[in-house]
């Protein structure tokens, strides 16, 4: 596939956030036959064919794993003379979801055996007129640019001229999972309109404009519509109409979380700057477009009259939309979203007797299946990026309430991809940061072992084994003479463990300030309980990849006793009655829920012991309380005793869920607190993959939950996994 297809541009000395559009033409004679497009860019593409735009996507890659996709246009093409149009996007910097490469697209059509076009010397292009290329707001550090359209403009564009052939790939591979499907708009409801009035300061970035625009809530028959018709897509339209102010505005209602491409429609007097911003919440009874420096907003510079306008280059997600239109009346047929969505099937759900409980599986599935897309995301609003503890969980809810298992394999290939000379993984994949997390290095492993004893899928395993191997003996050359495992110094190691104070990794004069610091980077000198028990757990996983490989790692495995018994015997407070989280020279310190639940998981705890240590953490002891992102080592460790805390556990979900609930949340958040303005600067997502835990509880502890009074109906004991 595309062997005949050479990689193109344009020749333009920009660098950063280019959009330029590649014209070909192809003559089909017999429709019967089909035809099929294959293609690849660098960063991405959006393809129309013969004016019909096609869904897809560029899969997150890398530049010696190139991946590529295949379409069957047939329903596209006619008899005769066809016209392929690739807008391709070059992001030029890496970020969170994409690690910069060299710009490019290539692509190819065929029918049959037979080449109809491709990508060569041959193939015309332009710079899109409609996008503004260079240097523009970012939405976040995550996701890069922003966008900026000017519709006026995108009705003159710049004469064709030739494009610029450049060196290929070695290698390209096909999609390694499937490929997202466009649900297509999604109905809104209008819950807020009235006029805005620009801020002061024109040249503000494009949502803080937005944030600093006042607005009047004026109601709909004040603006000249009534209550039956707050609905959209609308063929009518909704006619705005205001005296007063610098133009009017809309909040469109997407009824729960989405995430998809920006849809809008609508109808102006006159030409001008619309300007769009998406997020999660009305808590301050309007979009927030700016936080922190992030900038949840887009400009688009309409036309005079009927606007129609889809971003087919980056998802947005969120629950509302905010339009401020520029004129004092508009008509607005659909502001919104168009969902794209990982295709699921269902293993037929689960269904409990509990209302609450049924609801909370139902919420905790969409919550999971917006985070599912080219690879597995932490949350699609604010960062749409692979991590390795996030997305073990994510893995863990997918396999039982999806039996999904090749999202979980590309996944776990990205992160192989994204190993570092010193052993260490990405903070992302596919991304280029400037710090890495080694607990969630040592999560991969144990993601790992886990997509092994769902699938049996050795030979993928046998291809990641080597990145395994190394992540173990990295950290395995950390021994010091305690006989546990140093703290990683490199200035570039973040050592964060949770969200929590003493856990984050984080000085305490860094924002979010936090309490205490007790990771010494330049020294080393201060050991972590965390640490440990994390090594050990992937330890255990690396010896039962091993086994199923048949390799011998019995010298590297023997390493599992001395560094658990030092770890007890370091860690262990006895005036306590538990683990400290860190040791140095000046004794033990900070305590933790999630100390104690990682040597509990980890088999590190003697059998003496475990019982009392379990008691003190469901009741909640004087320790640093455990976050949502650990919950799952929390669940795992009381459900160790059997039947013991089944109960508690279901009833802590029902408590700590429930809430989100009951406050009418349709995903669940990335901490308990939501989006308070302490979480994160009031940045905190209200949809986040590893929130769906109660999936992964569910259907691993529901026998024991039922023998405990938790009422399940279906039965779906036979197909749990042991967790």
């Amino acid at each position: 596939m595309l062997e005949q297809a050479q990689k193109i541009w344009i020749d333009t000395p920009e660098t950063l956030n280019v959009y330029a559009d590649f014209l070909e033409t192809f003559t089909v004679t017999d429709r019967r036959t089909p035809v099929t497009l294959a293609i690849s860019a660098d960063s991405h593409y959006a393809v129309t064919v013969n004016g019909q735009p096609l869904f897809g996507n560029q899969f997150a890659d890398f530049a010696d794993y190139k991946v590529y996709d295949t379409y069957d246009i047939t329903a596209l093409v006619r008899e005769g003379e066809n016209q392929l149009l690739v807008t391709g996007y070059y992001q030029g910097e890496s970020s969170l979801t994409y690690r910069v490469g060299e710009a490019g697209v290539l692509f190819e059509v065929r029918q049959a055996d037979t080449m109809l076009c491709c990508s060569n010397a041959a193939t015309l292009c332009r710079l899109n007129a409609g996008y503004r290329s260079g240097e523009i707001e970012r939405i976040t550090m995550q996701l890069s640019f922003s966008f900026r359209y000017d519709a006026v403009a995108a009705e003159t564009p710049a004469p064709w001229g030739p494009c610029v052939v450049r060196a290929g790939y070695a290698a390209l591979y096909p999609r390694p999972c499937k490929q997202l499907v466009n649900a297509g708009r999604v109905p809104t409801r209008v819950v807020a309109q009235g006029v805005f009035y620009k801020p002061c300061d024109q040249s503000l970035p494009c949502g803080e404009y937005m944030k600093q625009s006042a607005l009047i809530t004026l109601r709909p028959k004040e603006m000249g519509f009534d209550l039956s018709r707050l609905t959209m897509p609308s063929d009518e339209g909704i006619s705005l109409a205001a005296n007063g102010g610098d133009g009017v505005f809309l909040i469109a209602d997407l009824g729960q979380e989405e995430a998809g491409l920006l849809d809008v429609e609508f109808t102006l007097p006159c030409e001008g700057d619309v300007y769009i911003g998406f997020g999660e919440h009305l808590d301050h009874l309007r979009v927030m477009t700016a936080i922190e420096g992030r900038q949840f907003a887009v400009v688009y510079h309409a036309k005079a009259g009927h606007n129609r306008f889809v971003h087919r280059f980056k998802r947005l997600a969120g629950r509302y939309v905010q339009i401020h239109l520029p004129s004092a009346e508009a008509t607005v047929h659909y502001v919104g979203l168009q969902p794209t969505q990982y295709p699921v099937g269902d293993r037929g759900g689960l269904v409990c007797a509990d209302d609450l409980h049924q609801r909370i599986y139902e919420v905790a599935k969409h919550t999971l299946h917006l985070c599912m897309h080219e690879h597995y995301e932490d949350c699609p609003w604010r960062e749409q990026a692979l991590y390795g503890m996030d997305s073990r969980v994510e893995m863990l809810c997918a396999y039982r309430a999806f039996e999904e298992y090749e999202l979980s394999k590309a996944s776990l290939r990205l992160f192989a991809h994204s190993q570092r000379e010193n052993g260490q993984l990405e903070l992302c994949a596919p991304a280029e940061a400037d710090i890495y997390i080694p607990s969630f290095n040592l999560c991969y492993v144990i993601s790992a072992s886990e997509y092994l004893k769902h699938t049996g899928d050795c030979a993928f395993l046998e291809e990641i084994y080597p990145v395994v191997e190394k992540v173990i003996k990295t950290f395995a050359d950390k021994m010091t003479d305690a006989g546990v495992i140093g703290c990683c110094t490199e200035p570039e190691a973040w050592n964060l463990y949770e969200w929590a104070p003493g856990l984050d990794g984080r000085k305490a004069d860094m924002w979010p300030p936090m309490d205490v610091d007790f990771v010494d980077e330049s020294t080393g000198k201060v050991l972590s309980a965390p640490l440990n028990a994390y090594f050990l757990m992937a330890l255990k996983a690396y010896g039962e990849i091993a086994a199923a490989l048949g390799k011998d790692i019995e010298s590297t495995l023997a390493l599992w006793k001395p560094i658990a018994e030092a770890s007890e015997r370091l860690f262990w407070d006895e005036e306590k009655g538990c683990y400290a989280s860190y040791c140095d020279a000046d004794g033990r310190k900070h305590y933790a829920e999630l100390t104690q639940a990682l040597f509990l998981c980890a088999g590190i705890v003697p059998a003496k012991k475990q019982a009392a240590l379990r008691r003190k953490l469901r009741d909640g002891a004087d320790w640093v309380p455990i976050t949502m992102g650990s919950m799952i080592h929390k669940y795992d460790a009381l459900m160790q005793e059997g039947d013991t805390y089944a109960a508690f556990v279901m009833d802590d979900i029902a408590k700590r869920w429930g809430d989100m609930v009951a406050v009418g949340a349709t995903t669940f958040w990335e901490t308990f607190a939501g989006s308070a303005e302490y979480t994160f600067g009031g940045a905190g997502s209200l949809c986040h993959g590893w929130a769906a835990l109660p999936i992964y509880v569910y259907y691993t502890y529901g026998s024991a939950a039922s023998r405990a009074g938790f009422a399940v109906e279906k039965e779906f004991a036979k197909k749990e996994v042991d967790g």
